[in-house]
């Protein structure tokens, strides 16, 4: 027979849900079915997803809250000028673009470590290890206090780097303008910095200027000296030798012949050569005053443009992430590869400046040398002329050097005048009001997105590896009906055994609950609906039959509940106004005594030997309309007391006596061949399955080789795993079978 359809779902000829399953070959369809399964596991392990992303939004939210708030100040700061190496003054005066290797320079100089000591002075951050004590005994012990100065240097540089990390340069594309950042608790501080950066750069340059202009003028007053004191000696020795005076540089009254022509072009080109060393010379000594700010190459401008870009990503990685984080560490990895191969690349530029001043003091030392040599080889060849001669060309060559380190004076002087304004602060830094990290609301978003990725692979994970049966969709598999859910009670009861939650009266011994009394009615309101469901379902299963129903009610193993599903399962058809008859026939583990506190005595087995009727072995009445057939108190060889004439005899006389008759048999993974006997004897076996305990691939097997199954009951369920429509299916199936 067939039923109308509950609660929206079809019911087959035994009053089992149907499912509806796709179509076999359609992609559509077997889409569907695997969302539904992921949404099943989902909504039965929804506590879990939310534990796990409770637990990790709850752990970032407190590690967030107990984070020291970083502040981020920012000044805008606009470079105007290029004065260096080989400007003109017209150059100083004119708009220019500037190049990129210019503003890369720059840049380093704002990120160099010499700039990070000024302006950590200028604010107070510099903490200089104290002079005097240890420092002075040591001294006085005799004791070489080098170790001291050491770690004194390594403090003093572990603060700078840490001051580095926390600046951040960051030009503005396609612009003259750079912004400076720097990140530190106290948001005043943090804008103090930048401005103190900004006026240590200024100071920076101007000072630098001033000590090239001091230099070069230097120079001059040196070269100028020696410029009056060889015109000098060229007048004193024209007058003692009673020659005409000339101007430099026109000749000497004799003819010149080879060696005074060669001497004459080895003094031009020492000349060149001495005033091309001073050039070099004062390029090497802005260097070594000045570091590495002044060194400029196509290769040390695309590594600073290579580190600019990594220290930005550091920064915005930083921004979001801790210091451990992957990413993170790659790209400063990267930075501290990169800043290796730019100090590399300084050294090699600083020593290409060294070399090529050492090869023009070499070329000044060696054509001195060969000037001395031909002047000593046209010695004889009139002395005077020539000696003459040799003075004036000195003359002469003092003369263009003064000239030239003049004019390259003049240009230091402007550029010193306005090396103040080669850059401008745009935008000076004010106190942040708001910190940049940590960052609450996208912690703790990222924080939720995080945690239920992890609760949905927790809970993919547990189902995955979680091999026993729990709710009814892991029973669909074995195309068994499912005759009932009965839910988990608040407490086990003497061993799962004795009935939850049932006001029957009689002899009926029930848990004692340390819920409250509302709770307790809810629990007992909940079984019960779930034992009514049961007894519908059975009595749908059997309702094409006219004769007595027997029924045998088994398990997969012990422990799963049989006995507590056959107990209640007789109470509720006992409730219908009929007569119930409870048989124990496990006679190795006897339990249905327990149940309703009677002692075990005489039963099934005496009863099979012959040694009594059945019928006054019968508890009667142990509630209203249940009798009690206990298993017996001799229980040797109960499978060959099964097996004999007189099992189907006894079965078949309860059947024309009593109007249902329930038996509690062996779990069928410990004795078959018990249960295998009795479930021919019966009309249909009720399978127990426990929720969590008993493996799905037992039950399979179990039901493949159990007859006469009827359908399975699935005990201790949890009650999140209950479908919506359970107890109105159960309800709706009590009210059909009454009707």
């Amino acid at each position: 027979m067939s039923f109308p359809p509950v609660g929206g779902r079809d019911l087959d000829d035994r009053g089992a849900l149907i499912r509806s399953r796709p179509a076999e070959g359609s992609d559509s369809a077997a889409g569907v079915s695997d969302l539904y399964r992921y949404l099943q596991v989902l909504r039965k392990r929804w506590r879990l997803v939310g534990g796990v992303a409770a637990i990790v939004v709850a752990a970032v939210a407190v590690g967030t809250f107990l984070q020291t708030p970083i502040y981020r100040a920012s000044g805008l700061m606009e470079l105007r000028g290029q004065s260096g190496e080989g400007a003109s003054v017209e150059a100083l005066f004119q708009a220019q673009r500037l190049s990129n290797q210019f503003l890369e320079t720059q840049y380093g100089v704002l990120r160099s470590p010499a700039l990070a000591r000024r302006a950590m002075t200028t604010v107070g951050l510099l903490e200089l290890p104290a002079s005097g004590g240890a420092d002075s005994a040591v001294a006085v012990a005799g004791v070489a206090s080098d170790s001291v100065r050491l770690d004194a240097d390594v403090r003093v540089k572990q603060q700078v780097d840490a001051f580095t990390r926390r600046l951040v340069v960051d030009p503005v594309g396609g612009s003259n303008l750079v912004w400076v950042h720097f990140e530190h608790p106290d948001p005043r501080l943090a804008a103090r910095v930048v401005n103190a950066v900004f006026e240590s750069y200024t100071l920076m340059r101007a000072e630098a200027a001033r000590a090239a202009v001091t230099r070069l003028a230097t120079e001059v007053e040196t070269v100028r000296g020696r410029l009056t004191l060889a015109e000098g000696r060229l007048q004193d020795y024209a007058r003692r030798n009673g020659l005409t005076v000339a101007a430099p540089g026109r000749g000497a009254p004799d003819a010149e012949d080879l060696p005074h022509a060669r001497l004459r072009l080895l003094q031009q080109q020492l000349a060149e050569a001495e005033a091309d060393r001073y050039l070099k010379e004062s390029l090497y000594n802005l260097v070594q005053s000045q570091g590495e700010g002044l060194l400029e190459s196509e290769i040390l401008q695309a590594l600073n443009v290579r580190l600019a870009t990594l220290r930005s990503e550091y920064a915005r990685l930083r921004s979001t992430f801790l210091e451990d984080y992957p990413k993170t560490r790659e790209v400063k990895g990267q930075i501290d590869e990169v800043e290796a191969l730019l100090a590399r690349e300084q050294g090699r530029l600083r020593g290409a400046i060294t070399s090529r001043y050492l090869a023009a003091v070499r070329r000044q030392e060696l054509l001195q040398r060969a000037g001395d040599q031909q002047r000593a080889l046209v010695d004889g060849q009139g002395e005077r002329a020539t000696q003459y001669r040799i003075q004036a060309r000195d003359v002469e060559a003092q003369q263009e050097l003064y000239a030239k380190l003049q004019e390259r004076l003049r240009v230091s002087e402007v550029a010193a005048a306005v090396a103040s304004t080669d850059m401008a602060v745009v935008e000076p830094a004010i106190a942040p009001t708001a910190p940049i990290r940590p960052n609450v609301a996208s912690n703790l978003k990222l924080a939720l997105v995080v945690g239920l990725v992890l609760g949905v692979g927790l809970a993919f994970l547990r189902e995955h590896v979680d091999v026993t049966v729990r709710t009814a969709d892991d029973l669909t598999a074995f195309e068994v009906p499912l005759l009932g859910l009965i839910p988990s009670a608040p407490r086990p009861i003497e061993r799962g055994m004795r009935a939850w939650a049932h006001q029957l009266g009689g002899r009926l011994t029930l848990a004692r609950a340390a819920d409250s009394e509302a709770g307790l009615a809810m629990r007992r309101a909940a079984l019960k609906d779930a034992f009514l469901s049961l007894r519908t379902a059975v009595l749908l299963a059997n309702s094409e039959q006219n004769t007595a129903r027997a029924l045998l009610v088994t398990s997969a193993r012990p422990g799963e509940g049989k006995t507590t599903i056959a107990v209640n399962l007789a109470l509720s058809l006992a409730r219908m106004g009929g007569r119930v008859l409870l048989v124990d026939a496990d006679m190795r583990r006897p339990a249905a005594h327990r149940a309703f506190s009677i002692p075990l005595g005489p039963g099934l087995s005496e009863a099979l030997r012959g040694e009594e009727p059945w019928t006054s072995l019968v508890h009667g009445e142990v509630t209203p309309g249940l009798d009690l057939l206990l298993a017996g108190a001799r229980r040797d060889a109960p499978t060959e007391l099964l097996a004999s004439d007189r099992s189907p005899a006894l079965l078949e006389e309860a059947r024309g006596i009593y109007d249902f008759v329930v038996v509690d048999s062996p779990a069928l993974a410990i004795n078959a061949a018990d249960t295998r006997i009795l479930s021919s004897l019966v009309d249909g076996v009720v399978m127990v399955v426990r929720s969590g305990i008993t493996p799905r691939a037992l039950v399979g097997s179990l039901l493949r080789q159990a007859p006469n199954v009827v359908g399975v009951v699935l005990n201790d369920v949890d009650p999140r795993h209950f479908p919506a429509y359970y107890y109105a299916y159960g309800e709706e199936m009590e009210h059909a079978a009454s009707t």
